[in-house]
């Protein structure tokens, strides 16, 4: 369909099922930036009325039960995050096994370990 930096949107045909769109999203990692991804994903969603599948990095939470460390994830990113989601009528799906897709080294060499 199109891309961007931030973006890549194809529809992917199936028989059975019928099409749908699949958007590979990639957001702002900037805080300063973070509206600007809420808002994006405001405008990828109307480019379509196609069931929507969106995957990537959002650079983003949608609840503080998402972070795991000593200082909490700023409210205002949480709840702004939800409302574009929500928005968009979008479902987040539940991940089996450990909660964490990365965390911060403890002293390790290591800088980002993977998730198992």
């Amino acid at each position: 369909m199109n891309y961007s930096r931030n973006f890549i949107n194809i529809i992917v045909e199936d028989r059975e099922k019928g099409d749908w769109r699949l958007t590979c999203y990639y957001g702002y990692p900037e805080r300063s930036r973070r509206r600007m991804a809420w808002e994006l994903l405001r405008e990828l969603r109307d480019m379509s009325n196609l069931p929507w599948c969106v995957i990537g990095d959002f650079n983003d939470l949608l609840s503080q039960e998402d972070k795991k460390g000593r200082l909490p994830h700023p409210n205002w990113l949480c709840s702004g995050f939800r409302s574009a989601v929500n928005d968009c009528d979008l479902t987040d799906i539940h991940l089996e096994g450990y909660p964490f897709t990365w965390i911060k080294s403890g002293g390790t060499d290591h800088v980002i370990e993977e998730r198992p």
